[in-house]
């Protein structure tokens, strides 16, 4: 083998290394990207299930008070 068949050869593998890596990074950016989207929408669904919680826990305790205080007047019905 010559040495210049020897360089073109090599040449080639590493052209082929180069783009093999420019599309792994590339796979790898558009995996992030998709990344960041599902837990924007995740976080979102979050703080949507959170505020929910929230207004059935404040409706729970509004629930309770009203059952205490019928409770209290028939305890002491004056």
């Amino acid at each position: 083998m010559s040495n210049e068949h020897y360089r073109e050869e090599r040449v080639k593998r590493f052209d082929s290394l180069i783009e093999t890596n420019e599309q792994i990074i590339q796979d790898l950016e558009t995996a992030a990207v998709k990344s960041r989207d599902n837990r924007k929408k995740l976080l979102a669904r979050m703080d949507r299930r959170q505020a929910e919680i929230e207004r059935l826990r404040i409706e729970n305790n509004r629930l309770l008070d009203i059952l205490f205080n019928q409770r209290n007047q028939e305890d002491n019905p004056n």
